[in-house]
């Protein structure tokens, strides 16, 4: 039962560092923001060769700790679950980034509108001069 736990940790870090990858690109094609890892920083520009030496890493990682389970279960355990909090962190870091992007690109176009509603109203209004409803 302990095994099948940490497998499904395991495989969880690597599905999240997948995702990660998927997001990092995003942002950086995109919505032009710099990676924050530095070691990484160097292969952002070249996303395939990024996501392919990102995903081999942590696999990498993943399969080394797999192999070791049986010699140190418990420090594995607990240091697998740790990286999985912080990869499941990174990913609600993303997604929040998302929505929070779109929720300020949407007030941006609001305020657009707003402002060319305004400019419009200014410009277009024709305002009447000197009209009143009983004849003098």
């Amino acid at each position: 039962m302990k095994k099948k736990i940490l497998f499904i940790i395991l495989m969880n870090i690597v599905i999240l560092n997948m995702l990660d990858g998927i997001f990092t690109t995003y942002w950086i094609e995109v919505e032009d923001v710099k990676e924050a890892n530095p070691l990484m920083e160097v292969l952002v520009e070249y996303s395939v060769i990024f996501m392919i030496i990102k995903i081999s890493l942590v696999s990498l990682g993943v399969y080394l700790l797999w192999l070791l389970r049986e010699k140190r279960f418990k420090t594995i355990f607990v240091s697998s679950s740790l990286i999985l909090i912080i990869f499941s962190g990174i990913f609600v870091y993303h997604l929040y980034g998302i929505f929070y992007i779109r929720e300020i690109k949407i007030s941006e176009k609001c305020q657009d509108a707003i402002e060319l509603q305004h400019y419009y109203n200014r410009k277009c209004w024709i305002q009447p001069r000197n009209f009143s409803l009983t004849n003098k």
